[in-house]
């Protein structure tokens, strides 16, 4: 009996075990340096997602996974099957917080009561992390009350210097954003540089991962970015059809007459026995195989 419960133990270790990159700031200030890690609603995709919080609940990191397959790790004594990498991602927890304000919009509540969600329970973490949300909602009664009410064209501006922020970024950075680039491949510096739209088009992007879709589509509205014209190449029935050569006004050789497979024999000489056996008259003569036949029996009269 002790044996199994040993094994069995083992077993939930090794199954707990994983591998994490986790940022420094998450660390700051914790006893047992070990963040707190949970599940919040994401804003995007509105599904459930790995989320860390520093001790003091100040500071939220996503929790991205990297996989790939016939991949584990080795730990200690033992084997983890599971091989995923997992990096701990700073995000700003105001992107977490307003699909909550976007649902009570019309309404001013206090924060602590737009943060309830019975399926996350650990949303009112974020409460001690945005306590003036006022970029994003408008402050509404007394301030013990600390009430607010969502406001989209606030929420559009604060959304539009993060995005700036990321276009400038980018710009700095010189980043590839066309494609592919291979490392030894030498670019000149003029193709190196990115336009203010792609760059602003590539930032979009970046924010939009942390947007709810409609919210997305009315701020790319609102910067004014519009998708670039994709030239369709011309199919085969829609292609033009090409020119015949001038200099060529018919086949230059007739394959009409005849075809590989047939091929005229030569004729044969005769020997001069053959030849004066053709002269011979034949006629009454029989043939030799005749004399070498079956005979036919006559019939009994």
């Amino acid at each position: 009996m002790p044996q199994n419960t040993k094994k069995s133990s083992q077993e939930k270790k090794e199954n707990s075990q994983r591998i994490c990159i986790v940022n420094d700031e998450l660390l700051k200030n914790s006893d047992d340096n070990k963040p707190f890690f949970c599940q919040l609603r994401h804003p995007r995709s509105d599904d459930a997602a790995l989320f860390a919080f520093s001790q003091s609940d100040s500071i939220v990191h996503e929790v991205l996974s990297f996989k790939e397959d016939f991949r584990s790790w080795f730990i200690g004594d033992f084997v983890q099957s599971d091989g995923s990498l997992y990096i701990t991602s700073q995000v700003d927890p105001l992107y977490l917080v307003l699909p909550y304000l976007i649902k009570s919009a019309g309404r001013a509540m206090p924060i602590g009561q737009i943060l309830q969600d019975e399926d996350f329970p650990e949303t009112r973490r974020l409460c001690s992390v945005t306590m003036d949300v006022s970029c994003l909602a408008d402050k509404k009664g007394d301030a013990d009350l600390k009430a607010f009410k969502y406001n989209k064209d606030a929420t559009l501006r604060w959304l539009k210097l993060k995005v700036n922020s990321v276009a400038e970024k980018l710009q700095d950075n010189h980043c590839q954003l066309s494609g592919a680039q291979v490392s030894s491949y030498i670019r000149s510096s003029k193709s190196s540089l990115n336009s203010e739209d792609d760059c602003m088009r590539f930032a979009h992007g970046v924010v939009s991962d942390y947007l709810p879709c409609s919210l997305s589509s009315e701020l790319k509205t609102y910067l004014g970015i519009v998708d670039p014209v994709v030239h369709e190449k011309p199919t085969v029935e829609n292609a033009p059809q090409a020119k015949k050569s001038k200099t060529q006004e018919g086949p230059l050789e007739d394959y009409s007459s005849g075809s590989k497979g047939e091929k005229k024999t030569p004729a044969q000489k005769l020997s001069i026995a053959q030849k004066k056996l053709s002269k011979v008259d034949k006629s009454g003569m029989k043939s030799i195989s005749s004399f070498f036949g079956a005979k036919t029996a006559k019939p009994k009269v």
